[in-house]
């Protein structure tokens, strides 16, 4: 089956398994705005890469419970040159779109309690654990919100107010630009709680276990010793970004 799609006044053609729902492809934001950013590319004269067509192997569909209807991931093969050079590049991508990491910061509002970082614990099927330790990941909505299944998880303890407004801003991300497009911007949020019902979390969260009957939990970590409790490069990152921007 094969579709046309315009990129800098060119038709470029789609091409990919029969059957396959390509209305969804061609409308998901993750491929519109990949084509926005080649024609973007090629109109400002930049050193851009020219696409003659684009093939899908398949078409995914939205992991249960994800916010959008429209696919999340696009996996495609690009048919491309680099502008004016007729030697053939890599084109074997995966377009994921933009996310956020939130660094969710806890402090008491009165006494002497530290500063703690609040990580989730959730599945991680590519590395075949059910426990896995990384800070909240999701993305903005049309109104700033931030949404997602980790925000969710925090809504649930009291830590609401997570806006794009409310939050600084570290850093973006390009985490493995040769086969994705995938980025992550890094956020971070301070909650000021009462002491004591900052103990209460702490206490609660105090390990990176899940009960059986949930899906996503949460892990409190002193800000200090945070670091020790991720192998995520994002989470690492962002508790990297924070500190030199305190430090600065």
């Amino acid at each position: 089956m094969e579709a046309v799609v315009s990129v800098s006044g060119r038709s470029i053609p789609v091409s990919g398994r029969e059957g396959a729902d390509w209305q969804m492809v061609l409308e998901s934001s993750c491929f519109k705005n990949w084509v926005q950013r080649v024609a973007a590319g090629n109109e400002m004269n930049l050193d851009a890469v020219a696409i003659t067509g684009v093939d899908y192997p398949t078409v995914p569909q939205a992991a249960a419970g994800f916010v959008h209807t429209m696919p999340s991931v696009v996996s495609m093969r690009a048919h491309c040159t680099k502008k004016n050079v007729p030697t053939q590049l890599p084109g074997s991508i995966v377009l994921r779109g933009e996310s956020v990491t939130v660094l969710p910061l806890l402090r008491a509002n009165e006494g002497t309690s530290g500063v703690y970082a609040a990580f989730v614990v959730n599945p991680c099927v590519p590395h075949a654990t059910g426990s896995f330790v990384e800070l909240p990941r999701g993305i903005f909505d049309p109104t700033g919100q931030y949404v997602g299944a980790a925000s969710q998880e925090l809504k649930r303890v009291g830590l609401t107010g997570l806006h794009a407004t409310r939050m600084k801003k570290l850093k973006t991300l390009f985490a493995s630009p040769a086969v994705s497009d995938d980025s992550a911007t890094l956020y971070v949020h301070e909650t000021t709680l009462p002491e004591q019902e900052l103990e209460a979390l702490r206490l609660r969260y105090s390990r990176p276990e899940r009960k059986d009957d949930t899906i996503m939990t949460l892990f409190v970590v002193d800000l200090s010793s945070a670091w020790r409790a991720t192998t995520d490069a994002r989470s690492l990152a962002a508790l990297a970004a924070y500190e030199h921007e305190r430090s600065d």
